[in-house]
């Protein structure tokens, strides 16, 4: 933890240098309140103009830092839309403001919106106190089948994800800890086939929900998980890579391929 917030704190210091990007922060959340193209310098998001409206494909070069701020809102408005992601993309919500990051609803229940990793990008993201509102997340590859292969270096604390998927969530992340996850989709019918995936979980609470949010029993599957730690699962099936599950707890839940 401690050396999360060292990393932090330079990267905030690094941010808002002046010599680094001058910026009042009235011109810069104007200019990003409506989100497109590329930033290809170091860059605070702030929440003066939230929420912020990305209304066509922008991208985060390599080695471009982006800072979402505390109460920072993010919203997708049009289908088939996303935020490239070359370089990090570090969100600092907090319990009071959380970041909210939400997907286009293009009908009932069919969403588009996501964070598209480049494959070439091993440089972690850190997410704390986020709300992912069926957001996908990937990395950049054509076939639905290989994105299942790769988790995006995307870690989650403290965070919750909304979601609504069946099978080839896109959804596949590194690790989340503190964090709960909502499951609304059908989830999938058989347990090869891939559902929401994140590498490791620790303190994370599954939940299968219906549309009105009450709890719903399914037997398929919502989530791959490689290993967990203090972790709960409910009420859906989850599939497990082999990996340990240490000290975690399971309530009408359908466990496959637990190490």
């Amino acid at each position: 933890m401690t050396d999360n917030l060292n990393k932090t704190s330079t990267l905030v210091d690094k941010l808002i240098r002046p010599e680094l990007k001058e910026l009042k922060p009235y011109e810069s959340a104007r200019r990003l309140f409506s989100m497109s193209g590329s930033d290809d310098t170091n860059t605070v998001w702030l929440n003066y103009r939230a929420p912020y409206q990305i209304s066509a494909n922008f991208k985060s070069k390599e080695e471009v830092d982006v800072l979402l701020l505390p109460g920072v809102e993010i919203t997708f408005t049009q289908a088939d839309l996303g935020i490239y992601v070359s370089g990090v993309i570090t969100a600092l919500g907090n319990a009071d403001k959380p970041i909210t990051i939400n997907a286009y609803e293009n009908g009932a229940n069919n969403y588009s919106g996501a964070l598209i990793y480049d494959t070439a990008n091993t440089e972690t993201s850190e997410f704390n106190h986020t709300v992912l509102n069926f957001l996908k997340v990937y990395y950049d590859y054509t076939g639905k089948g290989t994105r299942t292969n790769y988790l995006a270096p995307l870690v989650l604390n403290n965070s919750t994800i909304n979601s609504h998927n069946s099978s080839y969530s896109d959804f596949y992340i590194n690790s989340a800890a503190n964090s709960i996850v909502n499951e609304y989709g059908d989830g999938a019918y058989y347990y090869y086939d891939p559902s929401l995936k994140i590498g490791s979980v620790s303190n994370v609470t599954f939940n299968k929900l219906d549309s009105a949010g009450n709890s719903a029993t399914t037997s398929n599957y919502i989530a791959h998980i490689n290993s967990a730690v203090n972790s709960r699962f409910n009420d859906a099936g989850f599939y497990f890579g082999n990996g340990i599950i240490d000290g975690s707890q399971f309530s009408n839940a359908i466990i496959k391929n637990a190490g």
